[in-house]
């Protein structure tokens, strides 16, 4: 078992296509920090909304070289209520930043939702979820929450706003602005 942070996840290798809320079936609220719909950056499909997330790891837990290494990780141990719902708001095909923590404090890369919410497995009591992610792309620069914080445009981004929150919806806007801070495209 690996030590988790307060909030942060672990992750590790394996894929759902269940899509649900804790709401009792009455759905997230439309606006909000939780609930976001977001549009598509590309738009390549019509009418398919695409949400934008920011998962948070510690580097020495579970790094952005091992997700690399396993092609394939499981974000799992998540025991904060709120993130885990963010957890279950995630659809697959989805993008989110792959954010280090600790002394690091930084976006790294891009990864892809390729599996929906399920039971975590790790989770020995309560109603806990995970998801399967991928690898999309190492951003070339690696974008530190001190230069987000100094950024203007991001000043309501939910990571300088609820900074220990592991698991934080982006908006498609702070997902443009963030990966060209990165230099990077997808």
């Amino acid at each position: 078992m690996w030590p988790r942070c307060d909030g942060c996840v672990t992750a590790s290798p394996v894929r759902p296509e269940v899509r649900g809320d804790s709401l009792g079936g009455g759905g997230f609220p439309p606006t909000g920090t939780a609930g976001l719909i977001l549009p598509d950056i590309e738009a390549s499909l019509p009418g398919v909304v695409q949400n934008y997330w920011l998962l948070k790891t510690e580097p020495e837990t579970y790094s952005w070289e091992r997700l690399v290494e396993e092609k394939r990780g499981r974000w799992d141990g998540v025991r904060n209520f709120s993130a885990r719902n963010h957890l279950r708001q995630m659809k697959k095909g989805d993008y989110a930043f792959f954010y280090h923590t600790g002394k690091e404090k930084a976006v790294v890369g891009v990864i892809e939702i390729v599996r929906e919410h399920y039971p975590d497995p790790t989770a020995e009591k309560g109603d806990f979820s995970a998801v399967d992610v991928k690898p999309v792309k190492k951003l070339v620069v690696p974008v530190t929450l001190g230069a987000i914080k100094n950024e203007e445009s991001l000043h309501e981004m939910v990571v300088v706003r609820r900074a220990r929150l592991s698991v934080q919806p982006v908006l498609a806007d702070e997902f443009q602005k963030i990966l060209a801070m990165g230099k990077t495209k997808l």
